[in-house]
């Protein structure tokens, strides 16, 4: 971000430039359906509980699904019965295919990619891709399709812009005034021009809702016909979650089995040896610490519990801010966060 700034150093905010750029994307002689359904002058400034954020020069996608098809919707196919209707329409140009490309968060890496299958194409960051090869997008990556630019979004990554195409954008880039960079400093920017709260507007999780929101994403997962749906969670961050939802923040090995097979269909389904692994990372990973049972308590066996010793280093970091600065700290911590933020405290402590 230093980098983007030094070389367009009237923009004070790595984030007015991202904007910025934003506002200049390429977009098709003909106004496209997407730039309608989803204006900018129709998004909320409120938070937005999203994955990610997929932005044109216009207009603005929240992506709250692991997978989203980019096409064309036919004048035909508009009506309430047919559901293979496309998540970014960018027609009616005839120049994109009606399946013309899917953006797929892959569960194996962990990586948002880009899959094109339409015979025209697309690029990413300038780069043509190859027909049906997934390429990776990274917070910040530019889309070209049909000439319709748009850039994708992680919410906790301050996006980086590829220089050949800040290259290529520098032309329209000029200074902004400053009434116009004091009018994007206090979110009051008209018209279709870029907004600041567009850009920091949205989180993986809105405050104040991330159980609603884990729990209504997490139910799909635990239906039988998701059995083979591998849920995009690492074992360290299922198993915090299974002891961030007891009471007491501490459950037995056979709880954190019970707890994972019934929230999420793969697993319990899977015959992979996943408890193995479960196994394996509480016994290896720092931030879990067995504990014994408490006087009388029923059952056999030690429980496993956040380590207090991670948990004090997790609130330190916290407190002094220093947690925000690596991607939001580790899966462990990111639970932390996200308990934290809906509840105000953490299980077994007082309230």
């Amino acid at each position: 971000s230093d980098i983007l700034t030094s070389q367009f150093p009237y923009f004070e905010d790595p984030i007015d430039l991202v904007n910025a750029v934003i506002s200049v994307l390429a977009t098709p002689e003909e106004v496209t359906n997407v730039s309608l359904n989803f204006a900018n002058d129709k998004n909320s400034a409120s938070e937005v509980q999203a994955y990610a954020k997929i932005s044109g020069n216009s207009w603005t996608y929240y992506v709250k699904q692991l997978s989203v098809s980019i096409g064309r919707n036919t004048e035909s196919a508009v009506g309430p019965a047919n559901v293979d209707l496309v998540d970014i329409d960018l027609g009616p140009a005839k120049v994109v295919s009606r399946a013309h490309a899917a953006i797929n968060y892959n569960l194996s890496t962990r990586v948002w990619e880009l899959v094109v299958s339409g015979r025209n194409g697309a690029k990413v960051d300038g780069n043509r891709v190859g027909i049906n090869e997934p390429t990776a997008l990274h917070s910040g990556a530019i889309v070209d399709i049909g000439s319709t630019q748009m850039m994708f979004i992680l919410p906790d990554l301050t996006p980086t812009i590829a220089p050949p195409v800040l290259a290529q954008l520098a032309p329209r880039l000029g200074p902004p005034h400053k009434k116009t960079a004091n009018s994007m400093r206090s979110g009051m920017m008209k018209g279709n021009h870029y907004n600041p709260l567009l850009m920091k507007g949205f989180q993986l999780f809105a405050k104040g809702n991330a159980a609603a929101n884990t729990s209504s994403i997490d139910q799909d997962l635990s239906r039988d016909e998701s059995k083979d749906t591998k849920p995009p969670y690492s074992y360290a961050t299922m198993i915090t979650q299974s002891i961030l939802s007891n009471p007491e923040g501490a459950l037995s090995l056979s709880e954190i089995y019970e707890w994972i097979s019934s929230r999420y269909a793969f697993y319990r389904h899977s015959k992979t040896g996943w408890q193995n692994s479960i196994r394996h990372n509480l016994s290896l990973n720092k931030a879990f610490e067995k504990v014994p049972r408490k006087p009388n308590e029923p059952g056999k066996g030690m429980k496993w519990q956040i380590s207090d010793s991670y948990k004090e280093e997790f609130l330190n970091k916290l407190e002094d801010g220093s947690l925000s600065k690596a991607r939001r700290g580790s899966s462990v911590s990111r639970q932390l966060q996200l308990h934290l933020s809906n509840h105000n405290h953490l299980p077994g402590e007082k309230k």
